[in-house]
């Protein structure tokens, strides 16, 4: 046992001054997410299911949340807070580019 653990000893203290090497940097793009406004999970965009509706883009991880969605889209849509004010919106259903009338 002993000898045993007289050559393993040497072992111990070349691995501990083994230097680490640095990472190579990463050159990924982020990936764009979006949140399914049935579950509220963040999914990433290019392998979530898309739906319109009324001319805004969901995303959603399943197709059970998109039927959930087609059942009731009021209860999960986005609705303008400012309708038929014709000032610059500050929602995101129309994403502040239009004059809020996506609510009528």
């Amino acid at each position: 046992m002993k000898t045993l653990l007289l050559c393993a000893l040497p072992l111990l203290f070349v691995s501990c001054d083994a230097k680490e090497e640095p990472k190579p940097a990463s050159t990924a793009t982020p990936v764009e997410k979006a949140k399914d406004p049935v579950c509220e999970m963040l999914i990433p965009k290019a392998s979530s299911i898309k739906h319109t509706h009324e001319g805004a883009d969901y995303y959603f991880c399943a197709q059970a949340c998109v039927d959930k969605f087609k059942a009731d889209p009021k209860k999960y849509a986005a609705h303008c807070a400012c309708p038929n004010t014709k000032k610059a919106c500050s929602c995101d259903h129309c994403g502040g580019t239009t004059p809020c009338d996506c609510v009528k």
